[in-house]
């Protein structure tokens, strides 16, 4: 096939003041062995010289565009907005693509037409780009039709420059803007989410095309000066998710799961937060027996992580929901400042197994 008449790809390089950085991450775009290709880097208003560096270095082999500081999901919107092409690669500034990224990508769409998201596999680098594993290690298994549940609790192409997008998935997003502008974290995350929310086919495959930097810069890392921000963020696409539309069709144990991250993890400390979560319908229209278990884990956990109030009230509230031993008891151990509860649950789990309640099976069980 005449390579021009292959689709074109648009790889979108969102920067902002890593000067040190961003030329990396351009020459490695602008090395794919595939040739349909365009570079959009939009500095996010970068004042350490990054425009200099850019215009000096690559001159007219990509496209520049310049914002004021607005975040990294307005520099993508305004990135595809520019674009030409038929698909996109949204590359971070501090990360690399492999030389085949795009060839892979493009290969695997034109033989699999019926997608519209294809992720591959690559490699978390320390600083210096030293291989570490492999992105691959932490996705969990799709199960067939099981996609969304699977994305609600996981980023599942983990790096954003693992896949490439047709450009006919975004007008399921009734964009622009594609990507929430309000998110200044988790971003990429969310965009995969409503895409396979709004019935966009993803597919893996296994070409390593990508290497994803862990350095103190990142804007994940707990020691960015941003961190706060973005954890914040990260709090409002959970409540997002919760919120969305598509959560009371997701399965229950899916929902249990995403409830208790919510309550122990993301809005720990938090407990008018916590009980806004536990006062919402997603919560409410749970079995009394999966609330009540939920409550149980949820009160134990936190108990173990020095939640003790917390993690009391839950577990008073789930022996009022189900008064069985299993609950009563449990409870029952709390009393005081948990210290009893500490000393027995890791004594348990030795002697027992942390067994988790199928609750799908129990539905189904239940149902016939």
């Amino acid at each position: 096939m005449d390579e021009k008449a292959r689709c074109k790809v648009s790889i979108i390089i969102p920067t902002y003041n890593r000067v040190k950085m961003v030329g990396e991450a351009v020459r490695s775009a602008l090395g794919q062995s595939y040739p349909n290709v365009e570079v959009i880097v939009v500095d996010d208003g970068s004042t350490d010289g990054t425009e200099a560096l850019l215009r000096r270095e690559f001159g007219d082999r990509i496209r520049y565009l310049r914002q004021e500081n607005s975040g990294r999901s307005r520099a993508r919107n305004r990135g595809i907005e520019a674009a030409t092409g038929d698909a996109f690669i949204f590359l971070d500034s501090d990360d690399w693509l492999l030389p085949n990224a795009a060839e892979a990508g493009v290969a695997f769409l034109e033989a699999h037409p019926q997608v519209e998201v294809a992720y591959g596999d690559g490699y978390y680098t320390d600083a210096q780009g030293k291989r570490l594993s492999k992105l691959s290690e932490e996705r969990p298994v799709v199960p067939h039709d099981g996609l969304l549940a699977v994305m609600v609790l996981h980023n599942l192409p983990i790096a954003p420059h693992a896949a490439i997008v047709r450009r006919r998935a975004l007008d399921r997003l009734d964009g622009p803007p594609w990507f929430d502008e309000s998110l200044r974290g988790a971003e990429d995350a969310d965009f995969w989410l409503r895409l396979a929310a709004a019935g966009a086919p993803f597919a893996e495959h296994p070409a390593v095309v990508c290497l994803y930097r862990l350095h103190d810069e990142n804007a994940s890392s707990p020691r960015h000066p941003l961190w706060s921000r973005r954890w914040r963020s990260l709090q409002r696409f959970k409540r997002k998710t919760y919120e969305a539309d598509f959560f009371p069709a997701l399965p229950l144990r899916t929902r249990v799961e995403f409830i208790r991250q919510l309550l122990v993890i993301f809005f720990a400390g938090q407990p008018e937060e916590q009980e806004a979560i536990l006062s919402a319908e997603p919560f409410l229209a749970l079995p009394k027996e999966a609330q009540a278990e939920l409550l149980r884990r949820a009160g134990l956990e936190a108990i173990l992580r020095g939640q003790v109030k917390a993690g009391r009230r839950w577990l008073d509230r789930a022996c009022r929901l189900c008064p069985q031993p299993r609950y009563c008891w449990t409870a029952k151990l709390a009393l005081g400042r948990g210290a009893l509860l500490r000393a027995f649950v890791p004594l348990y789990r030795r002697l027992r197994g942390w067994r988790e309640i199928d609750w799908e099976a129990r539905r189904r069980g239940s149902q016939r």
